[in-house]
């Protein structure tokens, strides 16, 4: 059992380390690799590589290779009909291949990455080119795809940077997506007219192609076909396309015109991002501004995102205000003598009337009514008409002379809104500084701004001030507030006929018309702004340390104290605090502009912790005695109570002060009656007359069995 094993993972070791299935030399003592694809009559094999795809002998095809038609392995004579995918992948020193007419199909990836590939010579037979068949093929500079080709599949000659010229032949269909991408140096494309559609990125990158054209029964051309072509000038587009991709001539950036055809029903978005074009000429009345959400962004584009607002959009006239819904540059009609541009104001309107370079015909007798008023053209040939009403529709009529044609155009003309009152406000320490703006033109000119500044009370909102300009300039400034308080800003604008537009007006509608002001905007003016500094704070258990710092700036500072403290400093030491005890430290500024602020900090002192120690008889009736405590050596309200065991609560206890060092309690007490037993403990004493003991510990006076 074990042999047999043994031998059956031998025999699998061999089938991966060599899948294909024969190998025989061509004419030129180049060893082929063949896999067998029919094992019956007729017999055929496929070109392949040695061994397996993984595998260290898949590159190996070198120099020149010519394929044979024919082979012949163990008296069998096969037939040579395809180039089996992956076949040559990798073989960087293979510079010609010659296939022969017997080849029917070239696979995918079949010569992937050859880049010192300079020659190949593709059989009358071969009706399909593999995706990625070329993929990276840099050495190639031409090739003849033979008129047996019906299909040229995805990214085929993908990156073929050395490749200059293409002629695809009428037998070919369909262009795959991607199938010249990256061919930078690919400067003449010959596209038969047998091809009905270019697929996503056909052309996409090459840079070098300066002029195509697409024949005639072609009717998409698929997104990103000819974007980052650089260097292409024109492009014909027939009436047989119905469809443009998305980006499919972004980055072109050296084409100046492009006409698109009434066929045409559908433009991608970002179709000419990166382009100015002269004249980008429609003849399309379709609704082909495609809204889409860009995968890379998530944002939602359109067709004209991108394109140079320099370029020109030459129309229909009745797809004019359509396109402007879309594009901010120039947009003309080819169907009208004229083109007019409309610039509504808040109490009239112009129009300007320019002579059109696009349209075929001449006009004449040009006449602007407005109702039964013929308006008529001032010095600089516009037509203005004011006193009108703002946010009103009105109606002109444009006609003219063209051929033997009368056209009337119909403007309807909206005047603009009055919009509200915006304000844009800034505040220092008694000061403030409001931008008021709103809406004016030539036709509804603002004489007057003004502010009012409000400060909320219990009792409702009361005016401080009111500040107003007549210059042209907006800026309203406010002075004497106080620091550190809160108001709130009304604005108003007066126009020349004396109407009077407010900030608040919109939020009276919303919100009632004695409640408004809580919606105004509310500013605090700058203070001093005290704080403690967050490094500098520290406390135990019966002590607190911190320093404190303010910005007086320009305002006179009448007060700056710790509340309870008498001491003008910004730096604050305390010791004697409770323990386990909550405080609150407050500081406070005073001004002289009448500002008060309070910076505040809260905290909570440790719980006391005193361990009473054994007693150290030095000599008869002398005992130092000690206690740790976590107490700052800073405290000097520390000390021992020591009294006789024998004492009743009549006798009053001895006290006297101790020494804190690190963490310990120490003190001495001399002339103990040593004929009596004693007992101690330590205490501390707060500011606020508070008492903290430890626990009690006996005294014998005559152990003097302490030697240090």
């Amino acid at each position: 059992m074990k042999r047999l094993l043994s031998l059956s993972v031998c025999l699998m070791m061999a089938m991966l380390s060599f899948a294909h299935d024969f190998e025989v030399d061509n004419a030129d003592g180049k060893t082929i690799y063949y896999d067998i694809t029919s094992s019956s009559a007729p017999y055929t094999v496929a070109v392949t590589y040695r061994g397996t795809y993984d595998s260290e002998y898949y590159n190996e095809y070198t120099g020149d290779v010519t394929i044979p038609a024919t082979v012949i392995y163990s008296g069998k004579t096969y037939s040579v009909t395809s180039i089996g995918d992956y076949a040559f992948r990798d073989c960087s020193g293979l510079t010609s291949v010659t296939i022969p007419n017997s080849v029917t199909s070239i696979g995918s990836y079949a010569f992937y990455g050859c880049s010192g590939l300079t020659s190949i010579t593709i059989g009358n037979s071969v009706t399909s080119i593999g995706s990625y068949a070329f993929y990276g093929c840099s050495g190639l500079t031409s090739i003849e795809i033979p008129n047996s080709v019906t299909s040229i599949g995805k990214y085929a000659f993908l990156s073929c940077s050395g490749l200059t010229s293409v002629t695809i032949p009428n037998s070919v269909t369909s262009i795959g997506g991607g199938a010249f991408s990256g061919c930078s140096g690919l400067t003449s494309v010959t596209i038969p007219n047998s091809v009905t559609s270019i697929g996503s990125s056909a052309f996409l990158g090459c840079s070098g192609l300066t002029s195509i054209t697409i024949p005639n029964n072609v009717t998409s051309i698929g997104d990103y076909a000819f974007s980052g072509c650089s260097g292409l000038t024109s492009i014909n587009i027939p009436e047989s396309v119905t469809s443009i991709g998305y980006r499919t001539f972004s980055g072109c950036k050296s084409l100046t015109s492009l006409i698109i055809p009434e066929s045409v029903n559908e433009i991608g978005y970002e179709s000419f991002n990166g382009c100015t074009l002269n004249a980008l000429i429609i003849y399309s009345e379709a609704d082909f501004v495609v809204t889409a959400k860009d995968y890379f962004t998530n944002v939602y584009t359109y067709t004209f995102t991108g394109l140079n607002k320099n370029s020109v959009i030459v129309c229909k006239s009745s797809r004019i205000d359509y396109i402007k819904e879309y594009y901010t540059g120039s947009v003309f009609p080819y169907d009208e003598a004229y083109s007019i541009d409309v610039t509504p104001y808040l109490k009239g309107f112009k129009i300007k009337i320019s002579s059109n370079e696009y349209c075929e015909q001449e006009g004449s007798e040009i006449k602007v009514m407005f109702g039964d008023e013929e308006i008529t053209p001032n010095e600089n040939d516009e037509y203005f008409k004011d006193g009108l009403n703002p946010s009103t529709s009105y109606s002109v009529n444009i006609s003219w002379k063209q051929g033997d044609e009368e056209k009337v155009i119909n403007k309807n003309i909206t005047t603009n809104k009055t919009n509200d009152v915006l304000m844009n406000i800034s505040v220092g320490q008694t000061t403030a500084n409001v931008q008021v703006t709103s809406v004016e033109d030539i036709t509804y000119k603002i004489v007057e701004r003004g502010v009012y500044v409000y400060r909320l009370t219990s009792a409702g909102a009361s005016i401080v001030k009111i500040e107003k300009t007549t210059d042209s300039n907006s800026n309203v400034h406010i002075s004497g507030l106080i620091p550190a308080m809160t108001y709130r800003f009304d604005a108003y604008v007066k126009y020349d006929d004396g109407t009077i537009v407010w900030y608040s007006e919109y939020l009276k509608q919303h919100y009632g018309k004695y409640n408004y002001y809580k919606y105004l905007p509310s500013y605090t003016t700058k203070g001093t702004n005290p704080r403690f500094i967050t490094n500098s704070i520290s406390y135990n258990t019966t002590t607190f340390k911190c320093k404190v710092s303010y910005d007086p700036g320009s305002l006179n500072v009448t007060y700056a104290k710790f509340e309870g403290f008498d001491t003008e400093d910004t730096y604050l030491h305390l010791t004697g605090l409770n323990p386990n005890t909550s405080y609150t430290i407050k500081f406070t500024v005073r001004t002289q502009e009448g500002s008060e602020e309070t910076a505040s900090y809260t905290f909570k002192t440790d719980k006391l912790i005193m361990t009473t120690e054994q007693p150290k008889v030095v000599s008869v009736g002398n005992v130092i005695v000690s206690a740790k405590a976590n107490v700052d050596d800073a405290e000097t309200n520390v000390g021992f109570e020591w009294r006789r065991t024998d004492w009743t609560d009549d006798f009053k206890s001895s006290t006297g002060t101790a020494y804190m060092y690190e963490g310990t309690m120490e003190g001495y007490i001399r002339n103990l009656n040593a004929e009596k037993l004693w007992k101690f403990r330590p205490y501390y004493l707060a500011d606020d007359g508070t008492y903290y003991y430890g626990d009690w510990m006996g005294i014998d006076p005559t152990n003097t069995s302490y030697f240090e």
